[in-house]
């Protein structure tokens, strides 16, 4: 009588894929209710929503966002989506997954830099207001909010980085191609 022993199934991908599938799931649901949200404020009177007016003073990139504030929506909740295709995919040992979970990971490791970019180039409202009419403990929240925010995407970036190195390593790899 012959055994045949079932193809190994590491606990890391197991793990990996349900995490990303719950926050992908989260994310959907949030993305959904965001653009009901922005359709349902875009439908005001003056047919602009909140989104009119006083962008001016942001940095290029949020002006940018506001300008196109659907499409970013719609952008938001495809990639949740496709984030969510390509756990499910994970989980199931489907090789296209966990390639585009690979490239997935990398395309959030590069907005997490565009994005931390952006909030260190931001001027925020009390740089254009004299020293004195603004208390100090308001600055240094501003740069520990600052510092913080570099730490966190240097962690985050440094877990992505982790890993998308493990899944693109042969064990893992070998473990799709069964």
């Amino acid at each position: 009588m012959e055994t045949t022993t079932a193809p190994h199934r590491s606990a890391f991908v197991t793990v990996v894929a349900w995490i990303f599938i719950v926050l992908a799931t989260l994310a959907s649901t949030v993305g959904v209710l965001q653009n009901i949200a922005f359709f349902k404020m875009a439908a005001m009177p003056d047919g602009h929503g909140p989104m009119h007016g006083g962008a001016a003073q942001l940095p290029w990139l949020l002006r940018l966002i506001f300008d196109h504030f659907q499409l970013y929506l719609a952008i938001e909740l495809g990639g949740s989506l496709t984030g969510l295709v390509a756990a499910v995919g994970l989980l199931k040992r489907k090789n296209w997954a966990r390639r585009l979970f690979i490239a997935l990971l990398c395309l959030g490791m590069a907005v997490l830099v565009v994005a931390l970019a952006t909030q260190l180039s931001f001027t925020p409202v009390t740089d254009n207001i004299p020293a004195a009419q603004v208390p100090e403990n308001v600055r240094t929240m501003l740069r520990v909010m600052k510092g913080f925010f570099f730490i966190l995407t240097l962690l985050l970036s440094l877990l992505l980085s982790w890993i998308i190195a493990t899944l693109a390593g042969p064990r893992i790899k070998e473990e799709f191609q069964a």
